[in-house]
This record gives C-alpha cells, structure tokens and sequence, in this order.
C-alpha cells in the first residue's frame, strides 16, 4: 500500500522559510483532478458569463479581446472547491506554515485559457494589509488542475524577497518596481495536475501570456490563522481584485 505524502515536508517547510515559496508535488491524485475539472466545467456551464455578474472577472487577452478568466468568489457555489478547501492535506500544510493553525480566507477559480493575458509583478500583501494582520499571517496555497508551464503563463516566483513590502510603481500602489528584480533570476513554477504550491503574501511574482494550448486552471485559495477566520466577511466589504 503507498502511504499518501506528508502535507510538507522538512525540506519544503525550510524552502518556504528561506525562498517565500515551496511545492508539495503529488499532493493529490488524478481522481482529484478529475473531481476538480469536471466542477469547473460545471460551474462555468451555470455561471451568467457577463459584465453585470460581479464574481465573474474579466482579462485581456493578446489579440485585444476580453475574456471571463475567473470565478471570485466560488465557495458558496461549489461544495467541491468547498471540500477541497477544508482538505487535511491543505489546511495542514498551511498550518505548518502559520501559526498551527489555518482557516480559509479567501478561493478564486482561474482559467487563463490560451491567449488570455498574463500580470506584471507584485506581491499579494499591498491588496490585504488594511484588514490589519501581518504579512506572515497569511499564506497561499495554488492547487494545480492543469499543467502549469512556460507556455499556458504560469507564475514567476522571486526568492527571497518576503521579508518586506517592496517599492510600488509611481500610480501603481498595489504593484511592484521592477527594479525590485533587476539582476534577479525567477523561479517559474512548473507544476502538474495535483501539485499544491504554498508561497508566502510577500513573494513577489508575476505571469506571462497563456502562448500555450492548454488552459492553465487552479484553485488560488489564501489561508490565515483559525483566530482570524472569518476575515473574508470584512475583506469583501473593502476589496481590491488581486491579479494572477
């Protein structure tokens, strides 16, 4: 019988101390994924796909269109993602990396299908540091549908850099200086379908276009400690649409 893999482990626990980020690969196996798939076929299917759906966010994509990319908020609508969310393999994985503890604060499905646009650096801290928590108080877990490569767009990690808020862009609070990174060489995280990518509010990052043939799907969810579950109440009463 193979024993499923710790949520983390020694080694990826000190990655993400040291780097802002790590990977637990295989985390979930290929009924999963199916599970996964299917639900976004579904929710999309039943989702109204236009301007005035306000959890239905729009992108560019490189010819100039628009496209509808993600679903934000999606719990209340899918007891999958919902399920998926509460996973031991999930939440304990993100309590090793808090304070021992980890409740959902926030899950966004997104599709990037091939030609959609990528985002420029940031990090995700400037977008949830009026709730009034620290930096390490939170913590992202990006859980794979697809494979995420070069060509479908996936995130550039920078390692590293977690420590503090970086320099925005003059008119772009919510960005990074590219200076930031001058020099830098990026990590892109490659993933396959079950793989979970944990990565720290501050780890700066950024996304290129899907010039792939395949859609680029997952579930970005956010963790904090349990003593502050129920933050996303607040949050979506002040939010600021994070990119990806």
């Amino acid at each position: 019988m193979t024993l499923p893999r710790p949520a983390l482990t020694p080694a990826e626990i000190e990655a993400y101390r040291r780097e802002g980020w790590t990977i637990a690969r295989g985390a979930f196996g290929p009924s999963d994924v199916a599970s996964w798939i299917a639900e976004c076929d579904r929710i999309w299917s039943s989702v109204a796909v236009d301007r005035s759906n306000p959890r239905v966010q729009w992108r560019k994509t490189e010819n100039g269109d628009e496209i509808a990319d993600r679903i934000d908020p999606v719990l209340d609508i899918s007891p999958v993602y919902a399920a998926l969310v509460a996973d031991a393999r999930l939440v304990a994985g993100a309590s090793i990396l808090l304070d021992g503890t980890a409740a959902p604060f926030k899950a966004k499905l997104i599709t990037k299908r091939p030609g959609t646009a990528g985002y420029g650096l940031h990090q995700d801290y400037p977008y949830w540091e009026m709730l009034g928590l620290s930096a390490d108080e939170f913590v992202n877990a990006l859980v794979a549908f697809d494979r995420f490569d070069a060509a479908s767009g996936s995130p550039e990690l920078f390692a590293g850099l977690h420590h503090a808020n970086a320099p925005a862009p003059p008119g772009s609070p919510y960005d990074t200086d590219e200076t930031v990174v001058a020099g830098r060489r990026g990590t892109l995280l490659e993933l396959e379908p079950g793989d979970v990518a944990f990565f720290h509010s501050r780890t700066p990052h950024r996304s290129a276009p899907n010039r792939g043939t395949h859609s680029r799907r997952g579930l970005f969810l956010t963790y904090v400690p349990s003593r502050h579950a129920g933050l996303n109440d607040r949050y979506e009463q002040v939010r600021v649409d994070r990119p990806h």
